[in-house]
């Protein structure tokens, strides 16, 4: 972990206290206080699922968004979306994410990063994002 007294530019050009991002090999992870749901998998977990760990008792806020296939792409017609990637890796880059975010917003509790492996027909999930907090400004 760097030392607190060490600034970092965001991605976004903010500057931010430097932490350190948890690493993980595996296709979950949570981060050392559990506030993260990150899944990289060949399934998403269901909507209840993922607003039960969203849900917190000092939260009054929680935003999801959720990436659906559609059935067209630059005027072509789509049947379904087929994901390829290197787990460990997409496991790493949306914990990162998510560490970015904790520290542009430190009101929010909770974040979910979830993204599916392989087919995703029209109409399906591919990619969910959430967070909670205190008040809705925040988790929007």
């Amino acid at each position: 972990m760097a030392d607190s007294s060490t600034i970092d530019p965001l991605s976004d050009g903010t500057q931010q206290q430097q932490q350190q991002a948890p690493s993980s090999s595996s296709s979950k992870q949570n981060n050392g206080t559990n506030n993260y749901l990150i899944q990289v998998s060949d399934a998403l977990p269901s909507h209840h699922e993922i607003q039960k760990f969203l849900t917190a008792s000092n939260c009054g806020a929680i935003s999801t968004f959720t990436g659906i296939t559609r059935d067209n792409f630059a005027g072509k017609k789509v049947t379904s979306l087929s994901y390829e990637g290197y787990t460990p890796m997409a496991v790493k880059e949306l914990t990162n994410l998510c560490c970015d975010a904790q520290m542009k917003y430190p009101n929010v509790a909770r974040m979910v990063a979830v993204h599916i492996l392989g087919d995703c027909p029209v109409g399906e999930a591919s990619v969910v994002v959430g967070s909670s907090s205190p008040h809705r400004r925040e988790a929007i």
